[in-house]
């Protein structure tokens, strides 16, 4: 039987903006943060913002044999 993998919170393309709308150059790379997750398939299920301004990223992480993938950032 296959299973379906983990939950996990992170950052996947996302973009952090200043309070005028512009990118906030002083997150990730000129305020852009991608990250590769080796290979293994994924799903956004979904994003938020908290009330402290940080984004948040809810994925799905499907590794190469169907195997649970911790992801911790």
């Amino acid at each position: 039987m296959k299973k379906l993998l983990c939950f996990c919170i992170g950052l996947v393309f996302t973009f952090f903006y200043a309070q005028d709308g512009s990118p906030d150059v002083s997150f990730g790379t000129n305020g852009v943060l991608i990250y590769d997750f080796g290979g293994a398939d994924y799903v956004v299920m979904g994003m938020d913002e908290s009330v402290s301004g940080r984004i948040m990223v809810l994925i799905i992480i499907i590794g190469a044999n169907n195997e649970l993938v911790d992801f911790t950032s």
